[in-house]
């Protein structure tokens, strides 16, 4: 079987909630919205983040995250972290 050649919808929706959301949302309430089972979304959560698991899924996060701080110009893995725990209503605020 394999591993997939591609990403699903879900897989893709919790990508994209666990970068934006990311300081605002626990890993298992994102995946909770992309429509994963409440009652296993802490496991999905967890394995999707695992590269070995699902290696297309961390790879697409890592781009992601890299898109976000090129955009807003975040050069070190400190600035990162202070963005990252920023509230989303104060990033209108950093420049």
């Amino acid at each position: 079987m394999g591993l997939p050649k591609r990403l699903t919808e879900k897989q893709i929706k919790f990508a994209n909630l666990v970068v934006s959301e990311e300081g605002g949302k626990t890993n298992t309430e994102c995946a909770v919205e992309a429509g994963y089972d409440e009652n296993s979304a802490y496991v999905s959560a967890s394995k999707l983040q695992n590269p070995l698991l699902y290696p297309l899924v961390t790879q697409y996060i890592g781009r992601l995250r890299a898109e976000k701080m090129k955009k807003y110009d975040i050069t070190s893995k400190e600035e990162a972290k202070n963005f990252y725990s920023m509230d989303m209503k104060d990033i209108g605020n950093c420049r």
